[in-house]
């Protein structure tokens, strides 16, 4: 899983993000999860996990060079990312994945990959999200995209639940 962005605004909150992953680890308790990213994602991921079983989580993040992402990413069964530059790399490997994304996301024509399944919400935005002009969803101390965090984490669930079981 690749949850972390350049900016805050996205990816979801990590409150979302660990009920998500606590559901996941309910529905699939036979996975390994592992989490990927730079070296300044590592706390949000902690965050993302806290209070949770940590028996098949393995937090990744800032401990791998490119090859050994690369090999990561090609030995996945799937893969769950926000939109970033990892989610370019595992489209591009044609990997199953599941993109919990902002709106303007089909701009990079991830249907290049038959594996993709693009997760984004219409409902409160008109937005242009490369132009920074979007709709804006005030949640504790921070602003999130609603293309973006308007995705209900039960359908979130579903999908990688689903996808994974394909």
């Amino acid at each position: 899983m690749h949850l972390s962005a350049s900016h805050i605004d996205r990816s979801l909150p990590s409150d979302r993000w660990n009920m998500i992953i606590k559901n996941i680890q309910q529905n699939l308790p036979e996975i390994n999860i592992v989490f990927t990213g730079s070296a300044k994602d590592s706390d949000f991921i902690k965050e993302c996990i806290k209070d949770l079983s940590q028996s098949n989580l393995l937090n990744l993040c800032g401990k791998l060079k490119m090859q050994e992402l690369l090999n990561v990413y090609k030995k996945s069964q799937l893969t769950v990312c926000v939109h970033t530059g990892n989610a370019i790399i595992v489209n591009m490997l044609h990997i199953p994945t599941v993109m919990v994304t902002i709106k303007g996301v089909y701009m990079f024509n991830y249907k290049f990959n038959p594996n993709a399944t693009i997760l984004t919400s219409t409902k409160d935005c008109i937005c242009d999200p490369y132009e920074r002009n979007c709709n804006m969803v005030k949640y504790k101390s921070n602003e999130y995209m609603a293309c973006l965090f308007n995705i209900s984490d039960d359908e979130i669930v579903k999908v990688i639940v689903n996808k994974y079981k394909l």
